[in-house]
Parts: structure tokens; sequence; C-alpha cells
């Protein structure tokens, strides 16, 4: 990502930026390398262990608090394929082929209906695990229906009350067994295998056992409810067959009484063949008496035979006229069929038995229907004997009428046959019903499931769920990836300066140097100027000279000895560096000269103990002259001047011409002169005072301010026509810039820490 940061470049005196036209342009900065990022991850490779640390045992604590789930999976193949029985010559037809019928299986399998039959047969209602009510509540869960409880009392002002109801045991029972199929079916899963006809069964349980048994249950129980509502369908059937049967043995019944009455009523009594009574009564009526007569005493022999016998129905069904008849003879062979199977039955099964109890219920009904067609052959006979006596009596005395009544009948004839046809088709369409009630009645027996277990479910051996190593492993690569994430965040939220490639790179200028800080171990209780005195070879004695040097050499033509020491923001080291710079200076024989121009928080006067606060505001306002307020230390020979007595008009004091005069004085005066003045953002004295200088030195603390800061600094110096020497980083932490990896980062480690002492 490119960051942008403000390049000066301009013209002036010398080689160097000077004081002429001055312009800042944005330039992108680079983006984090490899090597930096290496370095960051180094750097804070405890923000990466730690939360790795921390978010993986977490992860094994809530992993293994976690309890293990066992899945059990029971396989069903469905047969879509249609199967033609030919001994019954009718279609036993399966399930259709397609992918809507595998669909439907497992909607009936996820159906609450099915659910709750497989709760029943299991006795789900005593577990635990099923049962939300049996259930023992943890801590965890303790504490969250007492939080729930919190928020419902708070939030209860704002909510309508819920109306007033008692809930009846019926309704509370209904509400368990729905929340006992909510959890059975979460935790049921119903999938087809791909490219098959195949339905797996999986059920998720806390115990393997539970688990297999729950599958296996739910494939049996499928196939029992493919049975049983096949078996449903064909009873609903065979009784709607049995009531039809029982309209159209009324209707055959009804037509077949209807012609044999037409048939008396109009006299169309056939003697044989095609030729009616009367015909043959004019072609021989001589012959007719006598015939009739035979007729007639025959006739009243049998019907004496079958009314003895009625009574007793093995001899009435033994009776010729009765074994003549073909109802009779169709019922009595329907009759020893069903005897035949009442026994089988009786053999087979127990008393109370559906198929025995149906059976000797139809053996009943055919008994009884055998004696009605009994009763009608020996009324039949009766109404024979009837017609033949009146044909007797009227033979001779309708002789001659037969011919005038021979077309009467003919017309007569035409209604019969209409009333024949009627029959015969009742009869016809009975016989058919009875044959589809026959097969129906053995199809209800041979009925089949239209699936098949083929993999029953095994007891798990080994938990589904949780994956333990995976979960583990997870948390371990998303605390890394988090632990990455924060450092990048760092690093890019990290805006202070640690190094000279970041001044030269963020800023476009030259660091001076790096001063690192003294530890309070070796300052024990002294400031840290105190120390640079007493120890003129140590690391930070070096580091001020290299600033101070650098400070000097910035302008090759002229060498301004006039050098303004400031910074950003207060607490940056700047008091500090001025005081070291001066008094190193001054240790190595040459004249130099501090004053401090911090005239609103001065702070030169507190760290070098001056003999007098006469300063630099007595001198301005004229109050003292210059060899009065110019102090010197006897350690160091460094003179110096501090601030003074407070005023009210600073900015006017550094307005005047006087402070120009004074720089101009001390330059031609002493070798060095330093001015510690006020931080640039604070107030806007620095930048007058920069602008008469001769150099500017600017401070930045290490790692702190941020560059965004230091650049608007700079920014307002440069557009004040300050001449800047540098920067210089202040507070150095030797052994964390040491991790950066910079080219100076090793400057007082390693195999420089020799040359230093102290």
């Amino acid at each position: 990502m490119a960051i942008e940061q403000f390049d000066r470049s301009g013209t002036g005196p010398g080689p160097g930026p000077g004081r002429g036209d001055t312009r800042w342009e944005r330039v992108p900065l680079p983006p984090l390398d490899f090597r930096d990022l290496l370095g960051a991850i180094r750097r804070r490779k405890w923000w990466i262990i730690g939360p790795t640390v921390v978010i993986t045992g977490l992860a094994m604590a809530i992993v293994n608090s976690i309890t293990p789930q066992f899945e059990s999976t029971s396989s069903v193949l469905v047969d879509v394929d249609d199967r033609k029985d030919a001994t019954l010559g009718t279609m036993l037809t399966g399930l259709p082929a397609g992918a809507e019928t595998i669909q439907s299986q497992i909607a009936i399998l996820l159906s609450r209906d099915f659910a709750a039959r497989v709760i029943q047969e299991l006795g789900l209602y005593d577990e635990p695990e099923f049962n939300p009510a049996l259930r023992q509540q943890s801590f965890g869960d303790e504490v969250i229906a007492a939080i729930k409880g919190v928020v419902s009392a708070l939030a209860s002002p704002f909510r309508s009350p819920p109306p007033a109801s008692v809930s009846s045991v019926e309704e509370q029972a209904d509400r368990e067994r729905v929340r006992i199929i909510n959890v059975l079916l979460s935790k049921v899963k119903v999938l087809q295998q791909p490219s098959s006809w195949v339905i797996d069964i999986t059920v998720t349980s806390e115990s393997p056992v539970q688990a297999a048994r729950i599958a296996n249950e739910m494939a049996s129980l499928y196939l029992v409810d493919q049975l049983e509502a096949k078996y449903e369908s064909t009873k609903r059937a065979a009784d709607w067959l049995t009531q039809r049967l029982a309209d159209l043995r009324a209707d055959v019944e009804r037509s077949e009484g209807a012609v044999e009455a037409y048939r008396s009523t109009a006299g169309l009594l056939q003697a044989g063949g095609d030729t009616t009574l009367a015909q043959q009564q004019i072609s021989t009526v001589n012959t007719q008496l006598v015939t009739i007569r035979a007729r007639r005493a025959e006739l009243e022999a049998r019907l004496r035979q079958a009314e003895t016998l009625l009574f007793s129905p093995v001899g009435a069904a033994a009776a010729s006229d009765v074994l003549q008849s073909p109802l009779v003879q169709n019922l009595l062979a329907q009759e020893a069929t069903v005897t035949r199977k009442v026994a089988d039955l009786a053999a087979s099964v127990g008393e109370n038995h559906p198929e025995l109890i149906r059976a000797r219920a139809e053996e009943a009904d055919l008994t009884a229907r055998i004696k009605v067609e009994i009763s009608k052959v020996v009324s039949g006979l009766r109404s024979e004997v009837a017609v033949v006596r009146a044909e007797e009596s009227s033979t001779e005395q309708s002789l001659a009428q037969l011919e005038a009544t021979v077309s009467s009948l003919n017309s007569k004839g035409a209604e019969l046959r209409v009333l024949e046809r009627e029959a015969e088709t009742n009869q016809l369409l009975y016989d058919t019903f009875l044959s589809r009630f026959k097969e129906t009645e053995d199809q209800e027996s041979i009925q089949q499931s239209d699936a098949r277990i083929i993999s029953r479910a095994d007891v798990p051996v080994r938990p589904a769920s949780p994956n333990k190593p995976i979960l583990i492993a997870l948390s371990t690569v998303f605390a890394l990836l988090l632990g990455f994430f924060v450092v990048l965040l760092r690093e890019q939220m990290e805006r202070g300066l640690r190094s000279a490639e970041e001044v030269h790179r963020f800023l476009r200028q030259s660091c001076l140097g790096l001063v690192p800080t003294i530890s309070r171990l070796r300052l024990r209780g002294q400031s840290p100027e105190d120390y640079v005195l007493k120890h003129p070879l140590s690391a930070v004695a070096e580091a001020i000279r290299t600033v101070r040097t650098g400070v000097l050499l910035s302008d090759r033509e002229t060498r301004a000895n006039v050098v303004v020491v400031t910074s950003a923001r207060p607490n940056e080291g700047k008091t500090a560096l001025s005081i070291s710079m001066a008094r190193l200076n001054a240790v190595g024989g040459r004249r130099t000269i501090l004053l401090d121009l911090d005239l609103r928080k001065p702070e030169v006067h507190r760290r070098v103990k001056p003999a007098h606060e006469r300063g630099v505001i007595d001198y301005l306002t004229g109050q003292a002259a210059l060899s009065e307020v110019i102090q010197r230390e006897p350690d160091s020979g460094l003179e110096y001047v501090v601030a003074g007595r407070r005023v009210g008009n600073f900015a006017e004091l550094l307005r005047s011409s006087h402070l120009e005069e004074l720089f101009g004085e001390l330059s031609r005066t002493y070798d060095l002169v330093v001015l510690d003045a006020s931080p640039v953002l604070a107030i806007a004295d620095t930048r007058l005072i920069a602008r008469f200088a001769g150099k500017t030195l600017f401070v930045v603390r290490w790692n702190s301010t941020s560059r965004h800061v230091v650049r608007l600094a700079l920014h307002q110096l440069v557009d004040a026509g300050a001449d800047l020497a540098g920067v210089a980083l202040t507070l150095v932490d030797i052994r964390r810039n040491r991790k950066y990896s910079f080219s100076d980062s090793e400057s007082f480690t390693g195999a420089y820490k020799r040359y230093y002492t102290g």
C-alpha cells in the first residue's frame, strides 16, 4: 500500500536546500517488503505466540467439553418396477419410476407422523437426549437462562402483557411431543445416493447404540408403513366391492323376478324349443290335454316331495328339481369351497383370527342364499302345478280362443325379450364384480413392500463429531493468522521514525544521528546531560558528537555556527540534546554558548543550576547587558544564558531587531551558538528564531512522534525560511532498534560496542 509523503526541493545558496523557493510534493512510499515483514514478525513474535497459545488452549478446552456425536446409517433400496402376477390376471403395481418417487419416499421418512411413530416404538419420550424436559441444566445453561431472565425483566415494561391463558394437560403434552419430534428430525438426515434408487437414513446421537437403533428402526418401520398403506388401500377396495356386490345381487334378483313374473302374467310359458303352449294347443289339442294331465300329476308328485323335504336342507338339496337349478349348483360349489377354507383356517389359525371369522361369515351367507334359491325352486314347482291345473281346467274352455290370442302373445314376447336381456346384463355385471372381489381378497393376502433394506446400521466405533484434531488445528491456524494480522495492523499503525533510512524515505531529510537512551541503572539519579559530561567516551556522547558534526558539515560553503534545536512536540529530548551538544563542544576547547529560547516553558535553568535568573528576556527588554546575562559552567567551560523572567509579549520580543543583532554578535564571538527553542507546533516563536539562525536541527523522538506530525512541523519551518541541517533521532531504544534490522540498527552493539566506554 503506497503512503503519500512530502518531498522538499528548492533552490538556494549552495547545493543543498536553502532559503529560496521551497515546495513540497507528494511521492509514493515503497510498500512493505518481505524482509520488513520478517522483521515485524520477529519483533512482535509474542503477539503471534500469545494469541496462538491462548486460542489453541481455549479450543482444546471447548472441544473436550463438547459431547461427542455418533452417526449410523442404514440403506433402503426402493423398488420402482411394475410386477404382474399372471395367476391373478391383474397388475400389482409398484412405485412409478422417476426422481419424484424417491423424493416422495424421503418426504415420508422425514414426515412428523413417521417421526412420532418412531418415537413411540423406541420410547424416546424417556430419553433426556430427545426430551428437553428431562435434561439437567449445566452451569452454562443456568447462566444463559439467568441472562435471558434479566433481559426479559428489563424489556417487560416495553412489551404488552401476554394474554392470560391456562394450558391444559393435553396442550402441554402436545407441546412436549412437538419438541421431541423436532429434536429427532434435527438428528436425522435422509439422502438419495447419486445415480441410484437407494436412500440412506443417517441418524446422529450421543450414544452409538442409540444411533444404530434409531436408523434400523426407521428403515424397518418404513417397510411396515408401505405394507400397511397397501393393505388399507386393498381393504377399502374390498369393502367397496362388497357393498357393490350386494347392490348388484339385488338387481339380478329383481330383473329375474320381473322376467318370471311377466312370463307368468303374459302366459308365455314355453312347452319346448321356440313353440309356445298356445301354438301346440292349436296343432294338437287332444295330445296336449293328455300331456297336461300327465304333467300335472307329475308336478303334483314332485311338489309333494319337495314340500316334504323343504324343512330338511340336505334332503331338499338332493331333490332333482333343486339340482337342475344352475344358480343353486353354483352356490353349492361356492359353499363347498368356503367350507374347505373354513376347515383349513380352523386348523391353522385361532378362533378369533380375522380370516377365519370372515370365511365363516361367507359360509353362513352362502347357506342362507342356498335356502332362498331352494325356496324359489319350490315356489316354481307350486307355480307350475297351479299353471298346469289352470291349463287343464281352461284348455277345454279356451281351445276355441287360442287362435285369436296367438297374435297378442307374439307382441308380448318382444317385451319379454327386453326383460330377459336386462336380467342377463345384471347377471353378467354381478359375475364380473364377484370375480374382481375374489381377486382383491387374494391380493390382500399376498401384499409385499416396494422397498427392502440392503444395509443395516452398525454401531459406530468413533464419533463423527467433533473432529478434535481438525478443530484444534483450525483454531491454531486461525490464531496464527489473527496474530499475523495484528502484527501487520500494528506495523501499519506505527507512524514513528526508527532509522536514518526511514528519515530519508518519509521526510527526504538527512538523518544526522541516532542518540540512544540511557538506562536508569547507568544514570543512577543523574540527568542525561550530566551523564554525557561525566562519560565523554560513551555511546551517547559519541552519538551527540556525530549530530554536532552533521550540523556543522550540513553546508560546505558557509560554516554556520548558530544552530537552533527544536522539535515537533514537547518531551522529544531536544533540551537534553542541546545541553549535551554544547557541553561536549565546550569540553573540546571551543568557545560555546547555550541560549534558552523556549521562553514560555524554559527548561535550561532547571538543568544547569544558574547563579542568577537574568537571561534572554532581560537582555531583549534592555534591562541587562549581554555580559550580565551570560553565565559559565565551571566543569565544562560552557557559557549559557537562561530564559530570564517572564513577560507577556514574547512574540514581540522575538520580532524585534535585538534578536538578530544578538545572533550576529554571538556568532562572531563564539565557535558554536546553540539555541534551545520551543516545539514548532506549540507556538510560532520557533519559526521566527529559525529564520534568523544559521541552521536548524530538528529533533524527533525515536519510534514515538508520528511522521505526519514531523512532516507538518518541517513544512512550517521551511515555509518560515529555516535552513534545515537535518534530523536527529533521540531516546533510541538500542535493544528494540536492533530488532528492526535497519542498516544503522547495530551502531551501538556488536563489534561497535568496544569503541565506547561507559
